[in-house]
């Protein structure tokens, strides 16, 4: 189940990097600091999430499943 909260947490988290990053640069100077400043926010807990996340790619790389091919082929690319 930790797997699973910290994939969900890492999701969640890009998201909001993602549109923080979008507004940040569509909003301009005066309000974008607020952006700006969320925006380090979830690169901060993304890089603080990333340390676990090896381990769950190699406990789901062990079982055997339909789509373990991609998910190697995509790791290739």
């Amino acid at each position: 189940m930790a797997g699973r909260r910290t994939n969900l947490a890492l999701f969640g988290l890009l998201a909001l990097a993602l549109a923080t990053g979008a507004l940040a640069y569509g909003i301009g100077t005066s309000w974008g600091r607020w952006a700006v400043v969320a925006h380090g926010a979830a690169g901060l807990g993304i890089v603080l999430l990333g340390p676990w996340k090896p381990a769950i790619a190699r406990r789901g790389l062990r079982r055997e499943r339909a789509g373990r091919r991609a998910s190697l082929a995509l790791v290739a690319l």
